[in-house]
C-alpha cells in the first residue's frame, strides 16, 4: 500500500491552490489517517455524503462519544436530531420569513454607491471595501440589529476563523476563544434590549422561552448565525469574484438573470469558501473499507468531495448551467447551513450587480489567501475599476 499522502492543510502551496492536493486524496487515498489533526479524512463524494446524512453513527454532538462539551460550545450546531430537530426547524422557517432578496438587494446598491465614489482606475482593496461592508449588511437586516462595528467584528471573525484551525496550529486556541466570548457578549447585548419589531432576532426573542432551550444554546445559536453570516458572505464574495475576474467569458454570461440559480449552484461548487467539517463515530463501524473506531473524529473533506469525478463530469471547470449539481458546499444532511439560503440569495444578487457594474473591476495586483484552512477565504484582493 502506497505511504498516506503528505496533506498540509496549513502548507503555502495548499492554502494558494488545494485542488492538486484534493485530486490525489480522491484518487489514490479517499479515506486516510491524518496524525497531526488526529483524525479520518474522508474525500469522495458518496463517503463525505453518507457521514454527514448519518448523525446517528457519525455525530456532531461529542457527547454522544463520551466526550464533555461545555456550555459555551452547545448550541444548534452541536446538537444531533431529535434534540436538535425543533431549533433548526423554527430556525430555518423564521429565515425564509425575512426579505432576504430584498435585503440582498438593498446591499447590492451600497456596493454600486461605493464604488461610484472611487475615482476610475483608482486600485482598491476588495474584501474590506465591498467584501466586509456587504456581509456585514446583509446580517444585520437578517437579525434586524444595528450594524456593529465593522472593524472590530472583522476581527473577531478572523480570529474565530482560525480558532477553527487550532488542530494545525495551538496558538489560535486562545484568541479565537477570546473573540468568541466576545461575540456572545455582543449576543447578550441585542437579547437583552428590546430589538427591532422585525428580523430574525426578534422571532428568536419572542419564541426563547417557549422553544424549551437553554438560554445558552440560543445565544450560541444567534452568535453562530451572525458570524457564519458575515464570515461566508464576506469569503464567498471575494471568491467568487476572484474566480469570475479569472474567467471574464462566465462573468459576461451573468448579465443575463435567468442563469443565476444555475450559475450560484456552480460557482458555490468551485469557490465556495467551506472546505470541510467533522464528525465522531458513536460506534464502531467501517468506512469504504477501513475500520474506524467509536470516538474517533472524521473529517469530510466536501471541498473535495465537490471536485470528484465519479459524480461531477470535469469537475475541474465552472459550468454555469450544470445540472444536476448537488454539491455539498452548503453541507449535508441535518446540519447543512441553516443560511444556505441567504448565501444563495446574496451571492445571485452580488453577483448580478458585479456582472452589470457601469465600470468593470479588473484584477490590480496579485491576490493573496487567508492563512486558514476550514474556511478558504481572500485576504488581499487589489482591484481597479476600468476606465
Amino acid at each position: 500500500m502506497p505511504n498516506p499522502p503528505v496533506y498540509e492543510p496549513l502548507g503555502l502551496d495548499t492554502i494558494e491552490n488545494p485542488e492538486p492536493i484534493y485530486d490525489y486524496l480522491l484518487a489514490e487515498h479517499p479515506v486516510h489517517w491524518h496524525a497531526q489533526m488526529q483524525c479520518w479524512v474522508v474525500a469522495r463524494y458518496e463517503d463525505c455524503r453518507y457521514v454527514l446524512t448519518n448523525s446517528d453513527l457519525y455525530a456532531r454532538d461529542f457527547r454522544l462519544a463520551g466526550e464533555d462539551v461545555p456550555d459555551d460550545k452547545q448550541s444548534v450546531q452541536s446538537m444531533d436530531p431529535p434534540e436538535q430537530t425543533a431549533l433548526r426547524n423554527f430556525l430555518m422557517s423564521a429565515i425564509k420569513l425575512q426579505p432576504i432578496t430584498e435585503i440582498c438587494r438593498q446591499g447590492c446598491d451600497i456596493i454600486r454607491h461605493r464604488l461610484e465614489e472611487l475615482e476610475p482606475s483608482g486600485e482598491f482593496e476588495f474584501q474590506k471595501e465591498i467584501a466586509a461592508p456587504y456581509g456585514m449588511f446583509v446580517v444585520s437586516k437578517l437579525l434586524g440589529i444595528r450594524e456593529p462595528n465593522l472593524d472590530e467584528f472583522a476581527a473577531v471573525s478572523e480570529a474565530i476563523a482560525r480558532r477553527m484551525d487550532a488542530g494545525l496550529d495551538p496558538s489560535t486556541a486562545a484568541p479565537g476563544d477570546s473573540a468568541r466570548r466576545r461575540l456572545y457578549e455582543l449576543v447578550d447585548d441585542w437579547l437583552s434590549q428590546p430589538g427591532s419589531d422585525q428580523g430574525l432576532l426578534a422571532m428568536v426573542q419572542g419564541r426563547s422561552d417557549s422553544l424549551g432551550y437553554p438560554r445558552h444554546v440560543i445565544r450560541n445559536t444567534i452568535g453562530i448565525i451572525v458570524n457564519a453570516g458575515y464570515s461566508t458572505t464576506f469569503a464567498t464574495t471575494g471568491n467568487a469574484t476572484l474566480a469570475l475576474l479569472r474567467n471574464p467569458d462566465a462573468l459576461e454570461k451573468l448579465r443575463d438573470r435567468s442563469v443565476l440559480p444555475l450559475a450560484v449552484e456552480e460557482i458555490v461548487r468551485v469557490a465556495g469558501p467551506a472546505q470541510g467539517t467533522s464528525r465522531v463515530t458513536t460506534r464502531d463501524t467501517e468506512l469504504s473499507g477501513v475500520p474506524i473506531k467509536r470516538g474517533e473524529v472524521v473529517l469530510t473533506l466536501f471541498a473535495a468531495a465537490n471536485r470528484d469525478p465519479r459524480q461531477f463530469d470535469r469537475p475541474a471547470e465552472m459550468i454555469l448551467d450544470r445540472s444536476p449539481n448537488r454539491h455539498l458546499g452548503f453541507g449535508w444532511g441535518p446540519h447543512a447551513c441553516l443560511g444556505g439560503f441567504v448565501g444563495q440569495q446574496a451571492l445571485a444578487e452580488y453577483l448580478s450587480c458585479l456582472a452589470n457594474l457601469p465600470r468593470a473591476i479588473e484584477l490590480a495586483g496579485t491576490p493573496r489567501r487567508r492563512r486558514t484552512a476550514t474556511l478558504r477565504c481572500l485576504e488581499y484582493l487589489p482591484v481597479r475599476l476600468r476606465n
